[in-house]
C-alpha cells in the first residue's frame, strides 16, 4: 500500500545516512561556486529558528495542496461543517442540507456523491456555467432535487462551535444559506512558495527546466 511504500521508504533513506527536515522553504536562491543556498522556515505546528542549507544539487517536489478560498470563518470552521472531501464519511451528511462550492469535476462528482448519500444539496460556482466534464454537469443539471447557483460566490462561513450557514454573493445579491455543512472543491494550489519566480508558470506550478536559462537553474532537477 501506499503508506507502507512510505514507511520502507524512509528506513532506506534513514538507513544511507540521510536527514529529514520538517520546514518550510522560505527563499531559494543561487550561492558561490555553482550552489543553492535555501532558508528555511518552521513547517506548519512547529516554532523555533530553522538553520539555512546550502547545496550542489536541489530536486523539486513540492507537490500541491487543495486551494482554499480564504474568506471569512473557512479556517475556524474547518472540520466542524466545513470540509475539503466527501470521499469518506459521506453518509452522515445525510438529511443535512450542505453547499458544494466549484463548478469542476471533483465539485460535481461530490455532489453527486453526497445527494446519493441523502444530502439536501447546493452547488455554488462563480462561472456562468459548469467547467465539468459532459457526464458530470448534464447529471448536476439534470437533478431536480439539486439546487445550482452560478456567477454566485461564497463570502464567508457563518457558526460559532459549528456551521450553521454559508454566505454568498450572486445575482439575487448578498444572502445567507443556512447549511450544516460545506464541501470546497475549487482545485489545486502548488506548494511552490519561495521557489524563483523565473520558474513558475501563471499558476504558480513549476515549469519545466527546459523552458529556464540552462545556467540559471544548473543543479535543479523536477
Amino acid at each position: 500500500t501506499g503508506p507502507e511504500l512510505v514507511e520502507r521508504l524512509e528506513r532506506q533513506f534513514v538507513g544511507h545516512k540521510g536527514r529529514w527536515l520538517r520546514a518550510r522553504m522560505k527563499q531559494m536562491e543561487p550561492g558561490d561556486g555553482g550552489t543553492w543556498n535555501l532558508h528555511l522556515g518552521p513547517g506548519l505546528g512547529d516554532s523555533g529558528e530553522m538553520p539555512s542549507l546550502t547545496a550542489r544539487a536541489v530536486i523539486l517536489a513540492p507537490g500541491s495542496r487543495r486551494r482554499a478560498l480564504g474568506v471569512p470563518g473557512e479556517r475556524e470552521l474547518l472540520g466542524r461543517g466545513v470540509l475539503y472531501t466527501a470521499a469518506r464519511g459521506a453518509e452522515e451528511q445525510a438529511g443535512r442540507r450542505v453547499v458544494v462550492v466549484g463548478g469542476g469535476d471533483s465539485a460535481c462528482e461530490n455532489a453527486l456523491i453526497l445527494q446519493r448519500a441523502g444530502a439536501n444539496v447546493t452547488l455554488v460556482h462563480r462561472g456562468a456555467s459548469l467547467t465539468a466534464r459532459r457526464q458530470f454537469a448534464a447529471a448536476v443539471l439534470a437533478s431536480p432535487d439539486m439546487e445550482v447557483r452560478l456567477e454566485t460566490s461564497v463570502t464567508g462561513f457563518i457558526g460559532g462551535q459549528a456551521l450553521r450557514g454559508v454566505a454568498i454573493d450572486g445575482p439575487k445579491g448578498a444572502e445567507e444559506v443556512s447549511a450544516q455543512g460545506a464541501l470546497v472543491r475549487i482545485g489545486w494550489q502548488p506548494n511552490s512558495e519561495g521557489l524563483p519566480s523565473a520558474w513558475l508558470d501563471p499558476r504558480g506550478f513549476v515549469r519545466c527546466l527546459a523552458e529556464v536559462d540552462v545556467a540559471e537553474a544548473n543543479g535543479v532537477f523536477v
